[in-house]
């Protein structure tokens, strides 16, 4: 019986306290790779094609969090994102799931499960032959 490695996330977010408690609650379920802002967060997706699914906090100095994926999805391809807001759905994050670029939303404070469970759905739904 294989094991399969585990999904990488990048976790994109501008609040240092943020980004280290996702690391602290989520390293166990997912290999975790960090990044404090949208133009962080490309670099890293350039540097490691190989991460599986994107969180990413919408409301971020620069790039938010829905012009980092969408700029993301051009210059590396699509792969699953979820947005992370602790405000209400706005046109942005709408238009993005209506188009594919976001394919899920979840609100702050995030509950822990309802997360690792968002992001396992999204990588089994863009990969259906796993």
């Amino acid at each position: 019986m294989t094991h399969n490695p585990p999904i990488k996330v990048l976790y994109v977010d501008d609040e240092p306290i943020n980004t280290t408690l996702f690391k602290i609650n989520f390293k166990k379920h997912f290999e975790v790779i960090l990044s404090m802002s949208g133009e962080e967060a490309l670099a890293k997706l350039e540097a490691n094609e190989d991460i599986d699914v994107v969180v990413s906090d919408f409301k971020m100095p620069g790039l938010n969090g829905v012009e980092f994926i969408r700029e993301a999805n051009e210059k590396y391809g699509q792969r699953p994102s979820v947005i992370l807001t602790g405000f209400d759905t706005n046109k942005d994050i709408e238009e993005a799931m209506q188009d594919g670029n976001v394919n899920a939303l979840l609100h702050k404070p995030m509950d822990k499960e309802e997360l690792i469970e968002t992001v396992n759905k999204c990588y089994k739904n863009f990969h259906p032959s796993l």
